[in-house]
């Protein structure tokens, strides 16, 4: 008795394929949410990996200037001085501004004043100062430049990096009596 047409009713192919269908539904509805959480979980870890490198690399700098916005006043903006002439000649004001440079931890890479005469205006230096050193110190020498009472005006600056550290351009013009 080898009879090898073996005849499935229809009723049980029917219910086979049904119970296959069913299968598939709920297998789907089950592991897709479960997928879908785990690919989230894989994006968010990939962020916060992502979120832990940038502190990892930035967490020194952040540091050091906390440090330094730590030796702020806090009563408000720093009062301006009285504006007074500049009492000293050009070797003498280049000087200053190398040594008030290294005593924020800044290498001055050229100093060059030039005497101008604004027509009605008291007679101005303006100065052309190139540093090189850390933000934590260009900000402290910069703060103290502003407090100097023969200030003028600040014109411009120029921040650009250059391997480790900055480069600061500044002009500033300085009364002169």
């Amino acid at each position: 008795m080898s009879d090898s047409n073996v005849q499935l009713p229809a009723k049980a192919l029917l219910l086979l394929f049904g119970g296959l269908a069913l299968a598939a539904l709920l297998g789907f509805f089950l592991v897709y949410p479960v997928w879908s959480d785990i690919e989230r979980a894989e994006q968010r870890l990939r962020s916060l990996q992502t979120q832990v490198e940038v502190k990892r690399i930035l967490g020194p700098s952040f540091s050091s200037l906390q440090a330094a916005l730590g030796r702020l006043p806090t009563e408000g903006p720093f009062p301006l001085p009285d504006r007074e002439p500049l009492g000293v000649d050009m070797d003498q004001l280049s000087q200053q501004l190398i040594n008030m440079s290294a005593e924020h931890g800044l290498a001055t890479r050229s100093v060059s004043p030039s005497m101008q005469d604004l027509g009605g205006r008291p007679r101005l230096i303006v100065v052309n100062l190139q540093l090189r050193g850390p933000l934590d110190a260009f900000r402290g020498f910069l703060l103290e430049l502003l407090q100097q009472p023969h200030l003028d005006e600040v014109h411009s600056m120029l921040v650009r990096e250059v391997g480790m550290n900055r480069e600061y351009k500044l002009e500033f013009s300085l009364h002169y009596r």
